[in-house]
């Protein structure tokens, strides 16, 4: 994981283009030192902010929407998050309710109320309430069958080891939008051991993670029920659906393995649904973690072919 990359130097005395003086394109909101914060992908694993090189500001700072912006998104900027004016909404926000300037200086009203990135799509658009109120739950029943605890296996680059469940082809796209749930049942020898679910988008053979979840299930029976991280996704129609009961997921959950089994005899997933597609969307493109992913890890067709179900499709969304 690279840590976000320091700004260039400019050279004394030069201005930016919009108008900054500045000795480094570091210079930052005040004419001071000072330290700030901004929500990087790179967080998103270590759940905390990623601090940004805060240096001194040289020269007189005109304006310091103007140059802590060309500061911004120059170090993370729209490339990052992939919504276009991203950093003048965050700037908006901050002269409102942090520095205190009038609304007419700062009318954030006027900006979506809320911003979702459409995983699938790869696109932002904007809604009145997140998750989407027109959602309804679809519920997929997983096979049944053996569970482990054990390393060797990570959410975004597989291989893929553990008990799966996929759905037949979609004949449409499918949207989901929400908190995926997950009830089961199971039953170990162990007094506690691990296990992890995850949701993926599986083309042609490649299953690219949706979201994730982990549990401690208690022995020697358990049925919990758990939430997976929200998640707003649109498969594609062709796309299947695929759930995990996964052995590990070593690249973001790393309690210590018991080695331990479990034997599941009932699950169930549901997801939420939209029944509305979405047409508008924000300025917006691939966001720096999207584009940094990499390749789908590839499932066996014999593995598709055993962990086929019907059923877990919501009807077809209206417009």
């Amino acid at each position: 994981m690279r840590e976000p990359r320091r700004a260039e130097r400019t050279g004394v005395g030069r201005r930016d283009a919009r108008g900054c003086r500045a000795e480094r394109a570091e210079a930052l909101l005040q004419a001071r030192a000072q330290r700030f914060l901004v929500q990087h992908p790179a967080a998103e694993r270590h759940h905390e902010p990623v601090p940004l090189q805060a240096g001194r500001a040289h020269g007189r700072v005109r304006d310091h929407r103007q140059c802590g912006q060309a500061v911004v998104e120059h170090l993370v900027g729209d490339s990052v998050t992939g919504r276009e004016g991203f950093i003048n909404e965050a700037m908006r926000w901050m002269d409102r309710y942090v520095k205190g300037v009038p609304a007419e200086q700062a009318p954030v009203e006027k900006d979506p109320p809320v911003e979702v990135e459409d995983g699938g799509l790869q696109r932002y658009r904007s809604e009145d309430a997140w998750p989407p109120a027109d959602r309804a739950g679809v519920a997929l029943r997983l096979r049944k069958g053996t569970i482990t605890d054990q390393p060797g296996n990570d959410g975004e680059d597989g291989p893929g080891d553990g008990l799966w469940t996929v759905t037949q082809k979609l004949p449409y796209d499918v949207h989901l939008s929400g908190v995926p749930k997950l009830k089961l049942h199971a039953v170990t020898d162990a007094p506690r051991m691990n296990m992890f679910a995850i949701l993926y988008d599986i083309q042609e053979g490649r299953a690219r993670l949706i979201t994730r979840a982990a549990y401690a299930l208690k022995g020697p029976a358990d049925t919990p029920v758990f939430e997976l991280y929200p998640q707003d996704w649109t498969l594609k129609a062709g796309h299947r659906l695929g759930v995990l009961l996964a052995d590990s997921d070593d690249g973001w959950f790393t309690p210590p393995p018991t080695f331990q089994s479990a034997e599941v005899s009932e699950a169930v997933l549901t997801y939420p649904a939209l029944r509305k597609q979405r047409t508008a969307f924000l300025p917006s493109h691939p966001s720096q973690f999207e584009r940094n992913r990499g390749n789908r890890f590839r499932v066996p067709e014999d593995t598709l072919k055993e962990a086929e179900v019907k059923g877990g499709i919501p009807p077809k969304m209206d417009g």
